[in-house]
């Protein structure tokens, strides 16, 4: 049977495809009822076929996505997804005995609950103090689209990289020649060489908890041990603390039980998604490089794409504003591919004079021009074989174009000065903040040149646009910044967070980051952000009629005039309004009721 698998803000659900036609949306007259305000009344219908379904818009204000595109019909096959505002939809196959096992992720939602409540009960933000429910939410979310276990493995890792876990965590599988370590997040080098050669050889941690044990190495070390299976494999999360177990963190040994469980279901829906299960060996040593963070749907469909795009040899042109993330698109690019083991060499067009970019591209000999002293080789020969980055790719002056153009089409060029052929071979990804195709009307960029380099295109939003992208880029840069630092925060305040969370950022993620660098440096060791220390850039921003005030914002504004202004700007969207809260939907409805506030225009007592 198909059945659709779906979530938002990491719950988990499924849902059969049992009749022929079904309609989703908030009206109880649908089959499929989504109780958002971000949901049109009838928002989707779905028309159940034998290999397929077919999806139809139904005139929803916020519309239905597949691939990041907004469709009136499309035809969705097995293993493939949209969006509806904040749901992520994928279709999957399985029989009835399956969808038994969404029970199996009641703890984790228990979890998740008793998390909002204990963070409702204060005046704190959750981000940073409640790091082990935000990642529970960021798994489920990262494993439902994957097909690779092994590729879900490479990006968790890199996410529990940047939890406060101060030993080594190790994800371990019993292969018959001996045990396999397919996932490690380590900051003590010792324990690798600990976990590798001495405690699984010496202890059987596939079969039997382990706690309390003490290992007489560098330092005292305690062994926490869950076993687990993977498919038909016995399986064990590992972690190493270093020190006695009275000084373990509870609810760090809670977060791993429910991890493990949570490991052994989705490599469950990964295998029944009727994909081929992969494993490789990753050193224990090794911390993935950093995931991107994206919540927004359209964004998360982009770093798919890129991912996909990545194992080509296509050349790819990416549009953004700046400080929206380009140079990490071209990095991956670089780094999925076959070309990773070579060289990343990049170029910014506007950065060098004109006169010099030319001998930058392509090298010159000696003696080619006053100051040419000795040979020297350029950027294109240089990235041969590897990825070649062009930044600012619209500002490069019009003759350099025509050069360029060569190069892409017989693969060799000269050095400056030289009369030796040199041949290449490339993969150009361009990078622009400008319309290039507006360029071409402009007369300013050669259409040509423009078709060589746009094999594929990526055009990434601002962060305004992706407002979901931004409580979680405060918490992972709060994160990254904090341990740079050596400095250990509680969080946000409210008010502070609300602040951040409502700037449009015209800086973009770079901004952004900034932003938290400074705070968390400002910050008091173990002290609370707080709004007045907030950049007056930032307050003029979201407070822009109040810009005369040196912190408009540290002033305390009443509960019940504070949630009404907030209402009011989402347009009375309670879903959005309750997000920018950090508290959950019913949460906002019971605080609504409470201080007698309803929209001007219901009739709801």
């Amino acid at each position: 049977m198909k059945y659709l698998l779906y979530y938002r803000d990491g719950f988990l659900k499924k849902f059969p495809l049992d009749k022929t036609e079904i309609t989703v949306g908030r009206s109880s007259a649908n089959d499929l009822i989504l109780e958002e305000d971000d949901i049109s009344r009838s928002h989707l219908q779905i028309e159940v076929k034998a290999d397929h379904i077919v999806l139809r818009d139904l005139n929803s204000t916020n519309g239905v996505f597949v691939q990041g595109r907004r469709i009136s019909v499309a035809i969705l096959r097995l293993g493939e997804s949209f969006s509806l505002n904040g749901f992520s939809f994928y279709l999957r196959e399985g029989s009835l005995e399956e969808f038994q096992l969404t029970r199996e992720l009641d703890p984790v939602f228990e979890y998740i609950k008793r998390e909002n409540r204990n963070r409702n009960s204060s005046e704190e933000t959750r981000y940073v103090r409640d790091v082990y429910t935000e990642f529970l939410k960021y798994f489920l979310r990262s494993g439902m689209g994957r097909s690779d276990f092994s590729e879900f493995l490479r990006e968790i890792s890199a996410g529990l990289a940047q939890l406060p876990i101060p030993g080594g965590l190790f994800l371990m599988a019993r292969e018959k020649d001996g045990p396999v370590i397919l996932l490690a997040v380590n900051r003590l080098p010792f324990l690798a060489e600990l976990a590798e050669d001495r405690v699984v050889r010496g202890l059987d941690v596939f079969t039997e908890r382990l706690v309390d044990i003490s290992l007489e190495v560098k330092e005292k070390v305690t062994l926490f041990s869950q076993p687990m299976e993977l498919g038909k494999r016995p399986a064990a999360l590992v972690y190493l603390h270093p020190g006695e177990r009275h000084s373990m963190d509870e609810r760090l040994l809670d977060f791993l039980t429910t991890l493990s469980r949570e490991l052994e279901l989705l490599f469950l829906v990964i295998e029944e998604a009727g994909r081929k299960i992969v494993v490789t060996r990753e050193s224990p040593g090794e911390t993935p490089d950093i995931p991107f963070v994206a919540m927004d749907p359209r964004m998360r469909q982009l770093v798919q794409q890129a991912e996909r795009i990545a194992r080509s040899d296509l050349f790819v042109t990416i549009q953004g504003e700046s400080g929206t993330g380009k140079e990490l698109f071209a990095r991956l690019l670089h780094d999925r591919s076959s070309r990773s083991g070579k060289r990343y060499v990049a170029i910014n067009c506007a950065a060098i004079p004109e006169n010099l970019l030319e001998s930058e591209l392509f090298g010159h000999e000696k003696g080619a021009f006053t100051g040419a002293h000795a040979r020297r080789q350029g950027k294109l020969e240089l990235a041969s074989g590897g990825s070649l980055i062009l930044d600012e790719i619209g500002e490069m002056p019009m003759g350099l174009q025509v050069k360029l153009l060569r190069v892409l089409q017989e693969h060799t060029f000269y050095r400056v000065g030289g009369n030796e052929p040199i041949h290449v071979d490339l993969r150009i990804i361009s990078l622009t903040n400008t319309d290039l195709l507006e360029a071409i009307q402009e007369g300013r960029f050669r259409s040509d040149l423009y078709y060589r380099l746009a094999h594929h295109r990526f055009s990434i939003p601002p962060l305004r646009e992706r407002r979901a992208d931004i409580p979680e880029l405060i918490n992972f840069f709060t994160r990254r910044y904090c341990n740079r630092s050596h400095k250990n925060i509680r969080g946000f305040s409210v008010q502070a967070f609300e602040i951040l969370q409502r700037c449009n950022w015209p800086g973009n993620v770079r901004q952004l980051e900034n932003e938290i660098n400074r705070l968390v440096n400002l910050s008091d060791e173990g002290g609370l952000i707080g709004a007045e220390l907030i950049s007056e850039e930032i307050n003029m921003d979201v407070f822009p009629l109040q810009s005369n005030e040196t912190v408009p914002v540290a002033q305390k504004e009443p509960e019940h005039r504070q949630l009404l202004r907030l209402l009011e700007q989402n347009n009375w969207n309670k879903s959005r309004t309750a997000r920018e809260l950090g508290m959950t939907y019913q949460g906002l409805h019971k605080k609504m009721k409470r201080l007698g506030i309803r929209r001007p225009d219901s009739t709801d007592s």
